[in-house]
């Protein structure tokens, strides 16, 4: 899958895109992939990143997100 992705951390926003692949086990969907961020507001006004990796879990009962994001962003 892939998507358009907004994070909204303290004194701005970053926003990229992400292509992630995932799977159902059990109770939970499991996902991971990468994202780059191609623009960012406030203090992240001139970030960038390239193929950051990301991992979660999706609860299928309650909709309830975990993620892991890591990798160098620049700002």
């Amino acid at each position: 899958m892939t998507a358009e992705v907004n994070i909204y951390p303290s004194s701005g926003s970053l926003t990229g895109n992400g292509s992630a692949s995932y799977s159902v086990e059990g109770a939970d969907a499991v996902f991971s992939g990468t994202l780059s961020i191609s623009r960012g507001s406030g203090r992240y006004a001139h970030a960038h990143a390239t193929r950051l990796r990301f991992t979660g879990t999706i609860q299928r009962k309650t909709d309830a997100v975990t993620v892991r994001l890591s990798g160098p962003l620049s700002y």
